[in-house]
């Protein structure tokens, strides 16, 4: 490395290092000529510097408990048309035939409506698809890209919400995403703020969402690490340690449904981390 490169690669290291911690009870130097002189470091949590690593830890943790208390208020779901309705509306099935895929759903609670009906041979899975896109007023894509978009994302975060990016639109800096089974809003408002941009959602068939999740099998990945319900103090200290071996610059968090997630940078590379949420 040239000496030049050495002194900018230098300046901008010890530029986002020796900024004042944002910290209430932070004990460190104050004055900038004495955390250079004591090698202060500091990394930022969405923007602001922290001490490195007291003060960067205590600030992860209180975030975490926050976001641990955000994951518990569970949302109310909006009031929509019975599926089953909507398909008889459409003349997709009859009326006994609905009551008949109720009865084998009430059997087995684990398995979707729209699957008992196709189960029992009364509806296609594209007019599944097609009613619950009505439901959750959104559109129908009948066809994923051969190719996914790759915007950074962890692989837990997408097969968790069965979803996956497929368009990003650069003038209004939106990502689109296919949903297979119902829309997961706040997956899309976890990934709008960690993005910075906007989500428009849309559905497909499982059928399609299986076929793209093998391909994106083949894709490279960005890192990622996944990890079990932990409590905000031991998240905390992971997410320290991952961004100490990464020389992170900035940290961002988010919660996405029930889980926590991570994203690490230091300016060149970046690491997601990805938290199960508890019960």
């Amino acid at each position: 490395m040239a000496l030049p490169q050495q002194l900018r690669h230098a300046v901008r290291y010890w530029g986002t290092r020796v900024l004042q911690c944002h910290g209430e009870d932070c004990s460190g130097p104050r004055r900038m000529w004495e955390r250079v002189s004591s090698r202060s470091g500091s990394i930022r949590i969405h923007g602001m510097p922290f001490c490195f690593p007291s003060c960067f830890e205590r600030e992860l943790c209180r975030r975490f408990q926050r976001l641990q208390g955000e994951r518990a208020v569970q949302a109310r779901p909006k009031r929509r048309v019975p599926l089953g309705l909507l398909m008889l509306a459409r003349a997709d099935v009859t009326g006994a035939q609905v009551r008949q895929a109720l009865a084998e759903h009430h059997r087995d609670t684990g398995v979707r409506i729209g699957e008992c009906m196709q189960r029992l041979g009364y509806a296609s899975e594209p007019q599944v698809t097609a009613a619950l896109a009505m439901q959750w007023q959104c559109p129908v894509l009948n066809a994923m890209p051969q190719q996914i978009r790759d915007c950074g994302l962890p692989h837990g975060l997408l097969t968790r919400f069965q979803m996956l990016p497929v368009h990003f639109s650069w003038p209004v800096q939106t990502i689109h995403f296919a949903f297979a089974h119902e829309i997961a809003y706040r997956a899309l408002v976890g990934i709008e703020q960690m993005l910075d941009c906007k989500t428009e959602a849309c559905l497909t068939t499982p059928t399609e969402i299986r076929a793209a999740f093998e391909r994106l099998e083949l894709q490279a990945a960005a890192p990622e690490k996944q990890f079990a319900a932990r409590d905000p103090a031991e998240m905390a200290r992971i997410t320290s340690s991952y961004a100490a071996r990464l020389e992170a610059e900035d940290v961002k968090l988010v919660t996405c449904g029930e889980l926590a997630w991570a994203r690490i940078g230091n300016g060149r590379d970046f690491m997601n981390l990805v938290f199960q949420g508890r019960g």
